[in-house]
């Protein structure tokens, strides 16, 4: 039997999209000097801001630039006005693939993040788990995961990759308090 999803596709993408508003964009992606220098050692229009970009997600959400992934135009108007490079720039971003891999793991290393590990999503199906034994709402234990995952300095997994670790903290979760539940009528006179 399938198990319902710890949450919709649109949920996910609220917690893990990419923002638009004018008030997220300025407190999460304003760039600060050491960006910037980093940001201008690229040679082209088109990688200063392919590599921006990922600068602003992987700081702000805690995750990739992924390959398919359609951005807000607010948002490339934004990171691009800073550097003062056009927004149109970005088209050309991408062409080769190594150029996004190689500035990927530049960010990485730029904000001191690496991939998660089986340590760190131990870490995050524990505190999950604990999220679970509060509440059976998968929200506070998507935000328990992810809080978890940033705090260690980790980029975040693939939503699907997520979602199976909160499923699996909430199935546990249920078989104690069942567990606990027949445990109390047992001991019942």
């Amino acid at each position: 039997m399938a198990q319902r999803p710890l949450l919709t596709a649109d949920r996910w993408a609220t917690l893990l999209g990419a923002p638009s508003d004018a008030e997220t964009l300025i407190r999460h992606y304003t760039l600060g000097q050491a960006d910037l220098d980093l940001i201008r050692a690229k040679t082209t229009a088109h990688n200063q801001l392919g590599l921006a970009i990922q600068l602003c997600l992987m700081r702000h959400l805690g995750r990739s630039w992924r390959h398919d992934e359609v951005l807000p135009a607010a948002l490339v108007a934004f990171i691009a006005h800073q550097i003062d490079v056009p927004s149109m720039a970005l088209r050309d971003y991408g062409r080769r693939g190594q150029n996004r891999r190689e500035h990927a793991l530049e960010v990485q290393r730029h904000l001191g993040l690496r991939q998660a590990d089986k340590n760190d999503l131990h870490a995050a199906l524990a505190a999950a788990l604990e999220a679970a034994d509060a509440t059976d709402h998968g929200q506070p234990i998507a935000e328990a995961l992810l809080a978890t995952l940033k705090e260690r300095r980790t980029l975040l997994p693939a939503a699907d990759t997520l979602d199976r670790l909160g499923r699996g903290a909430r199935a546990i979760a249920r078989r104690r308090m069942e567990a606990a539940l027949l445990a109390g009528f047992r001991a019942s006179p």
